[in-house]
C-alpha cells in the first residue's frame, strides 16, 4: 500500500513538472490540489507520506514546507463531510426477497437470499461470507442449535476451521 501511495503522489507530482525532492511549498499546493480535485478523503495521509520520503531521502523540510502542509491538509478536508456509511441490513425483510436459485448479479452468491439471511444471522465478515457454504448450516433439533462450520474466519487465519453455534431462545420465557 506504501508503494502505491508514492506511486500516486509522483504521477501527480509529475502532472505539475515538479518532483518530490526538493520538497517545496509548492509541491505541498501543487499535490494537495491534485488530491482535492480527485476528492481524496485521505488526503492528509498522502502529504504526510509524502513529506516523510522526502525527509528519507535526504530533503530538508522547511518551516515554510511544514506550514504549508498544515494549511493545505486542512483545505483538503474542508467541505468533503462526514464519511459515508452503508446503510443497515432490514431483516425483517430478508423473508421478502426473491428466493430464486441463481445469482443476483454476475459471479454473485447462488442462492442469494439464503446466503443473506445466513451472512446476517451469524453476523459474518466479508472474508467469512465469501467463503461460508449453505451446506456447512446443520441443526440439532433436541438441542435447538443451528451451527455454521466455517473453513476460515478472521479469528482463524491459520484456515483450520470454525465453528459459530446459536440456540434458539423461543423456549426460554
Amino acid at each position: 500500500p506504501q508503494k502505491s501511495k508514492l506511486r500516486t503522489i509522483l504521477k501527480f507530482l509529475r502532472c505539475f513538472g515538479l518532483d518530490l525532492i526538493p520538497f517545496t511549498v509548492k509541491v505541498v499546493q501543487a499535490l494537495a490540489g491534485a488530491l482535492k480535485w480527485r476528492h481524496y478523503r485521505s488526503a492528509d495521509l498522502y502529504l504526510y507520506h509524502a513529506r516523510a520520503t522526502a525527509e528519507r531521502r535526504g530533503a530538508f523540510i522547511s518551516k515554510a514546507a511544514n506550514r504549508a502542509m498544515v494549511d493545505m491538509i486542512r483545505s483538503c478536508r474542508r467541505g468533503i463531510g462526514p464519511a459515508k456509511r452503508c446503510e443497515g441490513l432490514i431483516l425483517e425483510q430478508l423473508p421478502s426477497l426473491l428466493g430464486a436459485w441463481p445469482a443476483w448479479v454476475h459471479r454473485g452468491p447462488w442462492r442469494p437470499r439464503a446466503a443473506l439471511i445466513v451472512g446476517s444471522w451469524w453476523m459474518l465478515r466479508e472474508i467469512e461470507f465469501s467463503n461460508a457454504e449453505l451446506r456447512a448450516v446443520s441443526f440439532n433439533v433436541q438441542a435447538l442449535t443451528a451451527t455454521l462450520a466455517l473453513p476460515a474466519s478472521k479469528t482463524d487465519p491459520s484456515a483450520i476451521g470454525t465453528a459459530i453455534t446459536h440456540a434458539c431462545c423461543c423456549a426460554v420465557e
